[in-house]
């Protein structure tokens, strides 16, 4: 649905209430190309800060994104941050 994968590089952490949270933000890892994620400019090496306003070092990032609904991302390519929106097409 995002067509993209991404991951952390470290495991993370269990705080005590049970959730996980990564000390890291994960990185885009490969983008399908023509897809609204790669016309919408997300590129590999991308570190996602956030999903919809979502902290990227809380999973789940992706639970809550539906298709033909838009998609906030919020990335940090070098040291710039820039927000990339785009609408994940309905799998067929």
């Amino acid at each position: 649905m995002i067509e993209f994968s991404y991951g952390w590089t470290e495991g993370p952490i269990v705080k005590p209430d049970g959730t996980a949270q990564f000390e890291n933000y994960p990185v885009v890892k490969d983008v399908t190309p023509d897809s609204p994620a790669s016309e919408a400019g997300v590129r590999s090496g991308d570190v996602i800060v956030s999903v919809n306003g979502r902290d990227g070092r809380s999973p789940p990032l992706f639970n809550n994104v539906r298709p033909e609904e838009p998609v906030v991302l919020r990335v940090r390519r070098g040291d710039e941050e820039r927000e990339i929106r785009f609408v994940p097409r309905r799998q067929k």
